[in-house]
Formats: structure tokens, sequence, C-alpha cells
């Protein structure tokens, strides 16, 4: 029984005598990180200083936008109240759900232009036909977004002898939507699509050119033979924006060729 005693004394002894060595190795470790540890987190904390205003201006936006939305949203739902009832329309929930499927519904929208989507009445309608189909099928928003992206192609076909409506987008887009400010979009299309009688609605013209804007600039993928194909009407009647698509031109060449 002695021995047996004596045996774990000798084995707690080992184990009192291995961990001295180890803390001293987890030290010394500590001190050896010290002078990489303390820059790396004094870099991590200026990264979040210099973040914070950043995240802070973006949800001051976020909150002014919305509560302009909500401004006009409220303004539909009343105007449209009585008519909404007697024909059994399905509306949103709250503000919220209506605005999260218009950014769903139009991806390539500005933040700021989803406001003029909640002025459009129309807009609650498609609402409605949305909720119907999740009623009457198996339905969902990312079926809901494939059958507005095919909708939108059934809209972009050529005319005889013309451009697409995507080209167009990208005639748009040189001609003067490079330079257009928030909220000048909307006029300045109308009166292209007026004054070359582009074949598609209003809403459609303006998804395509900020696709084809995000498409050019964001993730470099537009085709190059479109920009090819509008050079000689551009050189007609918008001679100073060539320079710039010969440029993009170039620049879509070796970003496509490096992604390849």
């Amino acid at each position: 029984m002695k021995e047996k005693d004596n045996s774990k004394e000798v084995i707690k002894q080992k184990s009192v005598d291995l961990i001295a060595p180890m803390l001293e190795s987890i030290e010394r470790i500590n001190d050896s990180l010290a002078p990489f540890i303390s820059p790396m987190l004094e870099s991590i904390e200026r990264i979040n200083d210099n973040l914070a205003p950043i995240f802070q201006q973006a949800f001051e936006s976020w909150s002014q936008m919305r509560e302009e939305f909500s401004y006009e949203y409220d303004g539909i739902q009343t105007q449209f109240n009585s008519y909404f009832d007697k024909e059994g329309i399905v509306r949103p929930k709250d503000v919220d759900e209506f605005l999260f499927w218009l950014i769903n519904k139009n991806p390539d929208i500005p933040m700021w232009e989803l406001i003029d989507e909640a002025k459009r009445p129309y807009n609650y309608n498609l609402f409605h036909e949305y909720k119907v189909k999740c009623l009457k099928e198996d339905w969902n928003s990312a079926k809901e977004i494939g059958y507005w992206e095919k909708n939108d192609d059934g809209l972009s076909k050529p005319k005889e002898n013309g451009f697409s409506v995507t080209e167009w987008a990208s005639i748009f887009y040189y001609a003067v939507g490079r330079y257009l400010k928030k909220g000048e979009v909307t006029e300045r299309l109308s009166e292209f699509m007026e004054e070359f009688d582009v074949p598609t609605t209003s809403k459609n013209f303006r998804n395509n050119f900020y696709k084809v804007r995000k498409r050019i600039n964001e993730n470099n993928d537009y085709q190059i033979e479109k920009l090819q194909k509008i050079i000689p009407f551009m050189k007609d009647h918008y001679k100073q924006a060539v320079p710039f698509i010969k440029s993009d031109i170039d620049f879509l060449k070796e970003e496509q060729s490096y992604n390849q």
C-alpha cells in the first residue's frame, strides 16, 4: 500500500515539474509575440474608428430613404384604400415587406430611386399578383425574379434593322448617362427614348441602363461586340463619346482575357 502511495507522489511530482517549464514557455511566447500583437490590435482599432463614420453615414442615408419611401407608401395605401378593400387586393403586411420585394425585383436600381417605385400604383398591383401566385402555385421570390428577368428579355428584342434595348441602354450610358447625378436619370432617359423611339418601357430601359453601367464598371463582363456595334451610330450622333467607348473596349478585353 505504501509503495502505491509513493508511486502516486512520484507521478504528482513529475506533473508539477512539467507544468513549470510549460508556463515559462508560454510566457516566452507571449513576450515574443507582444511586439506584433500590440500593433495589430492598434491597427484593428484604427480601422474600426475609420469605418464607424462610414457605417453611420450609410445607416443615416438608409433611414432617410426609408422615411421618404414610407411617406409615398402610406400615400398610396390611403389613396387606394377603398379600391384595395373592394377588389380584394393583397397588401404588404408593412412597408418593409414592400420595400424588400421591390429591392429583389429591381436589384440594379439605386436605393434612392426606389422612392419613385413606391409612387407607382401599378407596383402594388404587381405585388398583389405575386402574393396570389404564392397562394395558388409553388411560387417564391426566386421564381418571381426569374419571371421578371425573362419578361425583361422579351422586351429587349431588337427592332428590325435597329438595336436591342441593351444596346440602346449602352448608347444612352455613353451619350449622357455617365455624367448624370441622382434624380436626373428618369427625365433624361424619357427624353432620349422619345428622341430615338426606343422600343421598350421606361422601367425596362432604366433597368437595362443600370445593368449596362454595372457590367461595364463593376463586373467588367459586358459584351465587347455590343460596344463595337454602336460605334458607327455614336460617330453620327455623339462623336465626343467614341474615345470613351474605345477605351472601355480595350479595358474590357484585358479584364475578360485575364478572367478566362
